[in-house]
């Protein structure tokens, strides 16, 4: 189109002037143009110049053909519009205005593509450099970091101030708590080594028993001391397997730990461990309640033997209860042994309680001293053991006051037998030092009762009014009181 305007106004000066040569000249310069197939000029007058390829209006390349029209050369801009004297028509080379659209094509593709991919080189390379490298020198410094170093990761130059010099210094942050978590572990690891092997050796050389069980008594570890225990009990699998089975009262055992199990709290006792042998092994045990992890409960125990104790308590016991001098049960160990009778005794059964007081020793230890006082006392004790059956129990209560107890079939007749007996042989003539000889008399006081509704203090109150119902009637007698049948009676020597 830019042609056509260049060649125009000497196209329209030659068909205005009507010369076919300048129209000639016109059309073919403008046919040299390699997108012209073919040129056509026609003037006012109906002169036509053709040139190259003829135009056809009924051309199926319409789209190809320019059609120019050509104003008078001469006329004002200011001036009316006239009639064009001339119309140029170009007929464009279809081929190679295709063929040249498609080269710019192409060339416009290809320039695209490599700007493209030109731009996507330097972004990769712009990504590298300043993020993937960066990022990888990181990874590769973290892989060679030893757990719990302190060998900091250093920020490159041109990434201290950005997001990958704060990522480092979160990485740096972040391996410092881990090498104190790490030092820190160490140490407790240490720490528990050293605390395992203190346990380890207490639990192997402890001297007492120790042992894991679950609920039903089956053991699952123990101490050497334990095993020696229950080897020593000649039935070793039976106790590994429930160990209740170590102790004489295993039924006490289990009581025990069934009570620890569900109060979930510990229950101790002193326990006879059996023996194949004559010797007694006593322990203190203590049965102490656990869970495992899965949370079944379990009972662990620990066995102190306190066999040396215990025989020591034992005879400390029967010491504290016996009369130093008579050795008779004092009124300690007599309240004591009153108190198992009642409590064993079979309900058709009656139980007598004779309380005696001597007449006339406070003149003899008044007159011969307290040493000739104890020889009496010694002698009445014997004299009572010798008249007494095994079954009955002598107290010595105080002083001059003994105690008696019987337990059985007894009624009235017994209990004044007794008594008889009694005062006969009290009342018998005492050998003292150097040929002197005492007599001593007795107050007897007697309470019966049926065992099945007996009480301790009732019996004693009742024996002590009828011992000074004696007192008050000359002394030297007997006094009975049944207190079930309402029944009293007295006797004299």
């Amino acid at each position: 189109m830019d042609l056509l305007t260049t060649v125009s106004e000497t196209a329209a000066i030659a068909c205005y002037l009507e010369q076919e040569e300048m129209m000639q000249e016109v059309v073919k310069g403008i046919s040299k143009n390699r997108f012209v197939a073919g040129t056509a000029l026609i003037s006012a007058k109906g002169n036509i110049i053709r040139n190259g390829q003829a135009i056809k209006y009924a051309d199926q390349n319409l789209e190809y053909i320019i059609r120019y029209p050509l104003p008078p050369p001469f006329q004002d801009e200011k001036s009316a519009e006239s009639p064009n004297i001339g119309m140029f028509i170009v007929l464009q080379h279809k081929k190679t205005i295709d063929d040249t659209a498609l080269l710019e094509a192409q060339k416009e593709i290809f320039s695209l593509i490599f700007i493209t991919l030109l731009t996507a080189f330097i972004t990769s390379a712009l990504v590298y450099a300043l993020f993937t490298k960066p990022i990888t020198n990181i990874a590769n410094m973290l892989h060679k970091a030893k757990p719990g170093s302190l060998d900091l990761l250093e920020a490159p130059p041109l990434h201290r101030h950005n997001e990958i010099g704060v990522l480092l210094s979160d990485i740096n942050a972040l391996m410092k708590r881990n090498s104190q978590a790490l030092d820190a572990e160490r140490a407790l690891r240490k720490r528990l080594s050293f605390l395992e092997k203190q346990y380890r050796t207490i639990f192997e050389k402890a001297n007492s028993g120790i042992f894991l069980a679950n609920e039903k008594g089956k053991i699952s570890i123990h101490n050497p001391f334990f095993m020696k225990m229950a080897q020593n009990t000649g039935d070793y699998k039976n106790v590994l397997d429930n160990f209740t089975e170590l102790f004489v009262d295993s039924t006490k055992v289990a009581m025990m730990v069934k009570k620890a199990i569900q109060k979930e709290q510990a229950a101790s006792s002193d326990l006879l461990v059996k023996a194949k042998d004559a010797y007694q092994t006593w322990v203190h045990a203590v049965f102490i309640h656990c869970k495992d992890d899965l949370g079944a409960p379990m009972i662990e125990c620990m066995l102190y033997d306190i066999t040396q104790r215990h025989l020591q308590e034992e005879q400390n016991r029967k010491i504290a209860k016996k009369d130093h001098l008579t050795g008779l049960l004092n009124r300690r160990g007599g309240e004591i042994q009153m108190d198992d009778i009642l409590s064993s005794c079979p309900p058709e059964h009656r139980i007598a309680f004779f309380l005696l007081d001597l007449d006339g020793f406070k003149q003899i230890n008044d007159t011969y001293g307290h040493d000739s006082g104890d020889t009496v006392l010694i002698e009445i004790s014997r004299r009572m053991q010798s008249i007494n059956r095994a079954t009955d129990t002598i107290i010595r209560w105080g002083g001059d006051e003994f105690v008696l107890i019987l337990y059985g079939d007894i009624d009235k007749k017994t209990c004044f037998g007794i008594g008889e007996k009694i005062l006969y042989s009290l009342n018998s003539p005492i050998d003292l030092e150097n040929g002197i000889t005492a007599t001593v008399g007795v107050s007897i006081g007697i309470s019966i009762m049926s065992a099945q509704t007996a009480e301790k203090d009732l019996l004693l109150q009742s024996a002590d009014k009828a011992m000074y119902a004696v007192k008050q009637q000359g002394k030297n007698g007997i006094y009975y009181s049944d207190i079930n049948n309402d029944t009293f009676e007295s006797r004299f020597l």
